[in-house]
């Protein structure tokens, strides 16, 4: 995670992020970091030290809610990481990994929406609460009323 990584390993992968960058832009494409629990981007500092160091206009982040820290560490990891957010995963879960319908993080999503703002961001629901396909009409409704 963010906190063990030693400065070594974390040249050698913002150096290998930086590579893979200009491989991508080469072909028009984009590459992101996915902030997400146990990884290097676990917190948004590391998730921020990462893009610095990439330092490419080509790398991003894919930024999702962090059920282990709550609402008020995503409103301030939104604030912090705003420039370089790509796509955002959107679902809802409780810090036991317990999936929910969308709708019942309304409060949550609507602030994180509000903070994204014109951000040239798009929106993935990544998850169904109950894991299945025929969630996906109403979990897709509700997120495009809060979007549009």
């Amino acid at each position: 995670d963010s906190d063990a990584v030693t400065d070594g390993e974390f040249e050698a992968v913002a150096r290998d992020c930086r590579a893979i960058c200009e491989l991508a832009a080469a072909h028009g494409l984009r590459v992101a970091a996915e902030c997400h629990p146990n990884t290097m981007t676990d917190h948004y500092r590391g998730a921020l030290r990462l893009v610095e160091a990439v330092a490419h206009p080509a790398f991003g982040l894919y930024w999702q809610p962090n059920q282990l820290r709550g609402a008020a560490y995503d409103a301030e990891a939104i604030a912090a990481t705003k420039p370089y957010i790509q796509r955002v995963h959107t679902f809802f879960w409780n810090a036991e990994y317990e999936k929910f319908p969308l709708a019942q993080g309304e409060d949550a999503w609507r602030q994180y929406i509000d903070l994204l703002g014109d951000a040239p961001t798009a929106y993935l629901l990544e998850f169904m609460p109950q894991g299945t396909p025929e969630e996906l009409a109403t979990e897709a409704a509700t997120l495009k009323d809060w979007i549009k």
